[in-house]
């Protein structure tokens, strides 16, 4: 609708065309916030067919490289992102209050989980089809054991952390540690491509 000489005048909206003037989108949620912080591609998409093929770049929180995913449908519930461990070195230690699970891509490694600061240790190894659980609220800290970068897939439930608390990416945490979460891995038979779909 417009003035035309001083009289409103309508047009109807042709084919694919919207109707009023507002553009229309989804507000960005606290996890959308967060992601943007860490200054990493983002993929949005259905899926992905191979996470070997993402772009991926300095992560500092982390001590890797990287490269967040977010499928669509899957929004609010569960966060993806593909990491790359150094060649002979270590991600950072890590602590938060979500849920992770890794899928290793490529390489070989170890994981050391420790429930408080100064505790002892729980380590155990990984390799290439490997898929294990970091508990919630533990330290932890990836290594790899090679002088080749290693690729993990991780996913975690950060979203559902973010939506109902906005520090998700705190470290620091006054809760409890799920014990009975630690000591978990399993393995799977390695594939050449790693795909990954969220709900359509």
């Amino acid at each position: 609708m417009h003035e035309l000489n001083g009289a409103v005048h309508w047009h109807e909206p042709k084919s694919e065309e919207r109707a009023g003037f507002g553009k229309f989108a989804q507000p960005k949620s606290d996890y959308d916030k967060f992601m943007e912080a860490d200054g990493l591609p983002i993929f949005r998409g259905v899926g992905i067919a191979k996470v070997q093929n993402l772009p991926l770049v300095d992560w500092p929180r982390m001590g890797g490289r990287g490269s967040y995913i977010q499928l669509h449908g899957t929004e609010g519930k569960w966060g993806c992102y593909v990491v790359e461990v150094p060649g002979a070195g270590a991600l950072k230690v890590e602590k938060h209050l979500y849920e992770e699970v890794y899928l290793v891509i490529e390489g070989r490694g170890s994981t050391e989980v420790w429930a408080e600061e100064g505790g002892p240790r729980h380590v155990f190894e990984w390799q290439e089809g490997s898929m294990f659980s970091i508990p919630v609220n533990a330290w932890h800290r990836i290594v790899n054991a090679t002088s080749s970068p290693a690729l993990l897939l991780g996913g975690t439930t950060a979203p559902m952390t973010c939506s109902s608390s906005p520090r998700c990416w705190s470290n620091v945490s006054t809760f409890g540690l799920f014990r009975s979460g630690i000591g978990a891995i399993v393995s799977l038979k390695p594939q050449a491509e790693v795909w990954i779909a969220g709900r359509t």
